[in-house]
């Protein structure tokens, strides 16, 4: 029987959206014009619904603009009015920036500020255009702003790629999250260079050289597939956000999404690498997903999921772990929180019994129940074979103590059935002694309780049918409450032992999110990534106990030899260069991996949202693997570090370059 409550919503997920929801209703809104290259017309946009919303009774102002010499814009701006810049003296000259105090005096309901990547002249309260904003927003100001890809932080070593022109100004990803709204921009390459030559992008000879060097048409139209994906990455989260918060279980097929089901199957690595490579050529993110059904691998399976799992994080999938009965219910499952449009599954083994009460393998269950979701059957060397029937019998071996204490307390319950025999009659006797045998299925395990139903069926027997003190059975229906002990034990101990076993799951769970709290909050009170790293040591001892060093970025995004947070650790040279691989490919790599697997350490990103910030090392005994749900916490722990080492990153960078104000 499949809970019905695990077809519910993710509630971290659905609280983690509320609370961005609410956010966004206390705070003021951003909407950002958003393009691929200068020139695509994001300032006019953004001058042309200001003037629109004017008109239309909103208090519009403008913070910054910058027209670079267009008429057109220069007509939309002076329709608008607009705070005075501040004047900054600087090295004997005068700068011109927003004037971030003049227009929280005035609070605008909505406030027009261009070029949001834009770094403010020294002496300004903050460094960059974007935190201006972002103190706005607080205020419960609207802005709109504007936005080129290349300024996107995520994207900024892509553009540089590309273009070969390095991007000093960047927006981080995680201040874009807040966006309301991303307004594409778009225009095609053979027009922008046309308004190019016309001088509607740049004037004399800056044009020029604009032309021929960024504004090169194969630039432009791989920029502009860069803006376009973002838009529709960004646009994808918004709907999955949407489909949490209303509880809509259907799949949306705006945009694909791959799952494969991971198994101790040899055959999954097959399954694997054929999801990587759908994924891959209609460029669509995917997930493997491995479900817990309580029945542990062992030996020679376990080194193969665990194999599998690692492979699918090494081909670049979203690994996901989750606890079902039923295979089928977790994929359908999981396949509707996570929007997935394709499952990629191989031909399932049959099982006679198995698949007659299941109705049908696990392909003709999701076949037969996921009507909106496509399936895809994967050849495999091998055709599927009928398997015998292999029934997996709970243990039954328990310590004495419990049997002992399971035949004491039938032993007193007969005893007070004996007393009251010439009230009650011996059929009577029978149900109670029934009841008995399934009220310790409840407390003791499978085997006690079987002992207890042949106990209670031969005391039954011998001192209250008669004739007494025989075990002759003359009635049918004697004989069929005797038997009846045996089923009922079996059913309730099976019963009894699958209650137990949730109940562990859900006391593992627990334990793991109040390992992921504790952990959060000592990341939270951290002050310095000193202190950030000495919690990552202490949590990561506790929770897994191998040795561990924290190796962070240094000068020249060279990796430093020097760990932090634990004790002094020597570490060899060879591991110094499976960390430097590590940091440099953002991917794990040492032992346990298919990558430098003959290491003496697991090395693993520590992956911020816009770049890598270090390495976390551990080192394991030789033969040392984690289990899935180890590997999924492990995840989970190490994001969380890297998302604290770029946030403290980032803090050190504005304190370095913010400059105090003159008195």
């Amino acid at each position: 029987m499949v809970d019905k409550g695990e077809s519910r919503p993710d509630p971290d997920a659905l609280l983690r959206d509320v609370t961005r929801e609410e956010k966004r209703q206390e705070r003021g809104c951003l909407r950002v014009f958003f393009g691929m290259c200068p020139g695509v017309g994001k300032t006019y946009a953004m001058l042309e619904k200001g003037g629109y919303l004017r008109g239309q009774g909103v208090d519009v102002v403008i913070g910054v603009v910058e027209t670079h010499g267009r008429a057109e814009t220069e007509k939309l701006a002076a329709a608008l009015p607009q705070v005075p810049l501040a004047i900054i003296p600087y090295r004997g000259t005068e700068l011109r920036e927003m004037d971030l105090d003049a227009i929280l005096a005035r609070k605008p309901e909505l406030v027009l500020v261009d070029e949001l990547a834009h770094s403010n002249a020294p002496g300004s309260r903050h460094p960059k255009r974007y935190q201006d904003v972002e103190e706005l927003l607080d205020a419960g100001i609207d802005v709109y702003t504007t936005l080129n890809v290349q300024h996107v932080a995520g994207r900024a070593d892509l553009v540089t790629q590309i273009t070969g022109a390095p991007m000093r100004e960047t927006v981080p990803d995680s201040f874009l999250d807040q966006a309301e709204q991303i307004e594409l921009i778009d225009l095609s390459p053979p027009d922008l260079l046309r308004r190019l030559s016309e001088g509607k992008v740049y004037l004399g000879d800056r044009a020029e050289r604009a032309a021929a060097n960024f504004f090169r048409e194969e630039h432009l139209t791989a920029l502009r597939e860069l803006a376009l994906r973002f838009t529709a990455e960004t646009v994808d989260n918004q709907l999955r956000a949407q489909r949490t918060l209303t509880l809509r279980k259907r799949p949306w097929h705006t945009t694909e999404r791959l799952l494969v089901a991971v198994s101790s199957s040899p055959y999954s690595a097959r399954l694997i690498r054929a999801t990587r490579r759908k994924a891959y050529a209609i460029g669509a993110p995917w997930l493997a997903l491995y479900v817990d059904t309580g029945e542990a691998a062992q030996g020679e399976a376990r080194e193969r999921l665990l194999n599998n799992l690692a492979l699918a994080t090494e081909l670049g999938a979203e690994v996901i772990h989750t606890q079902d009965r039923s295979v089928a219910s977790a994929i359908r499952r999981m396949a509707e929180e996570h929007n997935v449009t394709q499952i990629v599954m191989g031909r399932p083994d049959r099982r006679f019994f198995r698949d007659l009460f299941a109705g049908g393998t696990i392909l003709d269950q999701l076949v037969g129940e996921t009507s909106e979701i496509d399936i895809h059957v994967v050849r495999q060397e091998r055709r599927p074979q009928y398997r015998g029937f292999h029934p997996r019998l709970p243990a039954l071996v328990s310590r004495p103590a419990a049997y002992l204490w399971s035949l004491a307390m039938l032993t007193a319950v007969a005893l007070v059935c004996q007393a009251l025999l010439p009230w009650l009659g011996y059929r009577a006797v029978g149900i109670i002694l029934l009841c008995a045998v399934m009220g310790l299925g409840t407390m003791a395990g499978l085997g006690p309780t079987i002992a207890g139903a042949a106990f209670c069926s031969l005391i039954w027997n011998y001192f209250f049918i008669p004739p007494l003190f025989t075990l002759t059975v003359n009635a049918p229906e004697d004989l069929m409450m005797c038997l009846a002990f045996f089923p009922a034990a079996c059913i309730t101990g099976l019963l009894a032992a699958r209650i137990h076993r949730q109940e562990k799951d859900l006391i593992g769970r627990e334990r793991r999110a109040s390992a992921l709290y504790a952990f959060s909050q000592s990341l939270a009170e951290a002050g310095n990534a000193e202190k950030i790293a000495a919690c990552a040591y202490e949590s990561l001892q506790r929770l897994f106990g191998l040795k561990t060093a924290i190796l962070l970025k240094g000068i020249n995004d060279h990796l430093s030899r020097t760990p932090l947070g634990g004790p002094d650790l020597s570490i060899a040279v060879k591991d110094i260069a499976v960390a430097a691989w590590c940091l440099k490919n953002r991917r794990r790599a040492g032992q346990g991996t298919e990558t430098l697997a003959s290491a003496g350490c697991l090395c693993l990103p520590l992956l911020g949202r816009n770049e890598c910030m270090g390495v976390l090392m551990l080192f394991p005994p030789p033969g040392f693997r984690l289990d899935p749900e180890q590997e999924a916490l492990l995840d989970t722990l190490v994001s969380n570090l890297g998302m604290a080492f770029e946030r403290e990153a980032f803090a050190m960078r504005s304190k370095d370059a913010e400059v105090p104000r003159p008195s």
